[in-house]
């Protein structure tokens, strides 16, 4: 049995608590199952922003407290999701640590602790195209990067198809600095040039850019103040999607922030659903009791795929998704259907509703490549053979979330106020009234020699 200590990169917030999503609540629980101690850490609880690139520890946590829980699992091996771990931490441990890409290398913390201790890190990137970012950023060495794909522990299922379409994601918030160089430069050739790039090379950088559009001297430098444009057209092709397709059947899953389109589009909110759902059995439930199932490519995921894409490809459900070059080059062998632009999405879904033999075939063709090759254990497999910790073992495994301990605020005491005893409250009465017999006494003889009384 090896000790695994896992950092996942984020969490939902749901009754009252932290939930691990659906990838981690998979992979804990994979790992678990394979023989292993796993200790799951969740950045929400402990540290204060979602993503920094050095993330401290919320004020009022007991680090030493937690240093010593850490310490006192003593891991064989650290995998954390973009770094998403207290870098002091990763001090009172003596293993090696697997940094798994769940976004873009923007989104990684503690990036100045990578910098400096290279030696103990390995890169795990689920697709071969991001594999460049490590050695870009950090500058590792070739044979500290890996491959290692995603995976999926769902299962086909033949229940009821309670819809024809589902979508579970979110609703993306607006890049607030693309936003305002579209609103300063509307209409100009440069501001068109600029969206032109970005839509043909979405993680280009902004001195890339620059060269090639070659924009005025004040659009550069607003553009020198955008860090990253993956994101530019990514909530106007997934709400022009899913919009194509909303009266066909859509039922729509994710968070409240999809009520915010009701006002214009609300058609698509209409198809918002009320649950909640974030785990891997809610997820697997969700996809097989669907005909088709949708992917709009996460902007985050450029050059890649969702985690999605081989969990839907996992179920009874047919993946319908926009155009991934990784998608196709992983998949080969199935006729993944695909749309080019959002409006596209409504004549693929209504020619596959139309046509069940041929939904089916897709649907049996998947489930084949995932049972060959997309299985966490195949994963687990690799990651042994890298980091030479055995992940696999006869006994029993299981799995515990870290939970935080505050400081203990100490409060200042106060002395404590003699009560008043019946004694004394009846000797108050007493001194009370004889002072105030000594005043009328003292002001009657006066009141007296003036006659007025």
């Amino acid at each position: 049995m090896s000790k695994i200590l896992l950092c996942v990169s984020n969490a939902i917030y749901h009754n009252n608590t932290y939930q691990l999503v659906d990838l981690y609540d998979q992979i804990v629980t994979e790992l678990a199952r394979c023989g292993n101690e796993v200790l799951v850490y969740i950045p929400n609880l402990f540290q204060r922003y979602w993503f920094q690139s050095e993330n401290p520890l919320k004020e009022d946590l007991d680090e030493e407290k937690l240093r010593n829980d850490i310490s006192a699992f003593n891991p064989d091996l650290v995998i954390t999701f973009n770094n998403a771990i207290y870098n002091k931490l990763l001090e009172v441990v003596n293993c090696n640590i697997a940094v798994w890409d769940a976004d873009l290398e923007v989104f990684w913390n503690q990036k100045g602790y990578i910098e400096q201790n290279l030696d103990r890190y390995f890169f795990f990137c689920f697709s071969e195209a991001k594999m460049k970012y490590p050695k870009k950023r950090f500058g590792c060495s070739d044979d500290r990067i890996f491959n290692i794909r995603l995976a999926t522990s769902f299962k086909a299922s033949d229940i009821e198809k309670k819809a024809n379409i589902s979508f579970i994601g979110t609703n993306f918030g607006s890049p607030v600095n693309i936003c305002n160089v579209i609103k300063q430069f509307s209409g100009t050739k440069d501001v068109k040039n600029f969206l032109k790039a970005v839509r043909e090379e979405p993680d280009i950088s902004s001195a890339d850019l620059i060269k090639k559009i070659n924009p005025s001297e004040e659009f550069q430098d607003c553009l020198k103040e955008i860090p990253e444009f993956y994101s530019t057209f990514a909530k106007e092709d997934r709400l022009l999607a899913l919009s194509a397709v909303a009266d066909l059947g859509l039922d729509l899953y994710g968070d409240d922030g999809w009520y915010e389109l009701s006002n214009f589009l609300p058609s698509l909110t209409s198809c918002k659903k009320k649950k909640c759902v974030f785990s891997a059995k809610e997820n697997e439930d969700i996809y097989n009791g669907s005909k088709i199932c949708l992917n709009i490519i996460h902007p985050q995921t450029v050059n890649s795929f969702p985690f999605r894409v081989p969990e839907v490809m996992a179920t009874s459900a047919c993946l319908v998704s926009c155009y991934s070059p990784a998608i196709e080059k992983y998949f080969k062998g199935v006729n993944i259907p695909f749309f080019e632009h959002p409006a596209d999405a409504r004549v693929v879904c209504k020619k596959l509703l139309d046509n069940e033999n041929m939904r089916l075939d897709i649907v049996a063709a998947g489930n084949e490549i995932i049972d060959k090759d997309w299985r966490w254990e195949y994963r687990f497999r690799e990651i042994e053979q890298i980091t030479g910790v055995s992940l696999f073992s006869d006994t029993k495994g299981s799995y515990t979330i870290l939970q935080p301990a505050f400081k203990e605020i100490k409060k200042e005491t106060k002395p404590k106020e003699k009560e008043e005893t019946i004694d004394d409250m009846h000797g108050l009465r007493k001194f009370k009234y004889k002072l105030l017999y000594k005043i009328w006494k003292k002001i009657g003889k006066k009141l007296a020699r003036k006659g007025m009384i």
